[in-house]
């Protein structure tokens, strides 16, 4: 068996040559030179893209889409959104680019602004916003007696201007004031007027003065979720025929009146959700199958529901 032994090569006297070692120590520097080079083309490249990403015009905000709003116009949105698309993060970072703007950010913006149940913003590469909003009902139109005499109603129950019967937003609740229902009554109330912190006049009507007087919070908030919630709110009890036509109110008494052609009384002093819960329990298991002859249902003694048949 043999072993290999590994040879060991002297070097000494062996002969350099200097051009050689100049030449190499020339590649040397000159890749380090190269490498210097490549480094800045990154780096200055880099910039380059951070720079065209939050400066250029190419991805900033240029269309922005509104979709679903009503009542509040397009300039009040934009106007809003612009606000924030015209400050800057750490005071150098714009936020009107594509990839810098913040979505949700805005959505909070037009939320703190607006009187808003939905609102959902999207970007379109390279440069485009859409906004789709659902407003929450800001007001309805409260006439007294007949169509004759009408006023828009803000949210927080200040009447704001008149309208007339023809300029009635359709899009808004119709509320009623009366002074006496125009159908029956349960057997034995006497109805009496609506509790309002406006004054009666001699007919019994309320006194009404522009951006002064203000109907009960409580009714115009109830009323509001009423009209916007009742649909939904039917249709989960699986009855299709009933939609809100009119609203009228005296004491504390919202009346709906519906397509169906039956009414229903609501108290506005009392949870919805509950009357609506009383509502569903008498449709679908006292008188299920026979709405065609209900005259009215009242949900505003609690527990104790009462209903009349024609």
């Amino acid at each position: 068996m043999s072993f290999l032994k590994r040879r060991r090569r002297d070097y000494h006297g062996v002969h350099v040559d200097p051009a050689r070692v100049k030449k190499q120590k020339r590649a040397t520097k000159f890749r380090k030179f190269l490498n210097t080079v490549y480094a800045i083309i990154i780096f200055g490249t880099l910039l380059w893209l951070v720079y065209f990403v939050l400066y250029s015009s190419t991805f900033k905000i240029k269309n922005i889409t509104i979709t679903g709003n009503q009542g509040v116009s397009r300039e009040e949105i934009v106007s809003v959104v612009n606000v924030l698309l015209d400050s800057k993060k750490y005071f150098i970072v714009p936020k009107n680019t594509f990839f810098t703007v913040n979505t949700d950010g805005l959505s909070e913006v037009l939320n703190d602004n607006f009187i808003l149940a939905y609102s959902e913003i999207k970007k379109k590469f390279p440069h485009d916003l859409n906004i789709s909003i659902r407003e929450k009902l800001a007001g309805l139109n409260f006439c007294l007696e007949t169509r004759e005499k009408c006023y828009y109603v803000n949210y927080d129950g200040l009447v704001v201007h008149r309208v007339g019967g023809a300029e009635l937003d359709p899009r808004l609740p119709l509320l009623f004031y009366r002074l006496s229902p125009q159908k029956n009554e349960q057997v034995g109330e006497t109805p009496t007027p609506a509790t309002t912190t406006t004054p009666i006049n001699k007919q019994g009507l309320p006194t009404i003065t522009i951006s002064q007087t203000n109907l009960p919070v409580t009714m115009i908030r109830f009323v509001l979720e009423l009209f916007i919630g009742f649909s939904q709110k039917i249709r989960e009890t699986g009855i299709h025929d009933m939609e809100v036509n009119t609203l009228e109110i005296y004491e504390k008494k919202v009346i709906v009146n519906t397509h169906a052609g039956y009414q229903i009384y609501f108290n506005y002093d009392k949870s919805l959700a509950e009357q609506m819960n009383n509502l569903n329990t008498i449709l679908m298991k006292k008188i299920k199958g026979e709405q065609e002859n209900l005259e009215y249902v009242d949900l505003r003694f609690g527990e104790k529901i009462y209903y009349k048949m024609k």
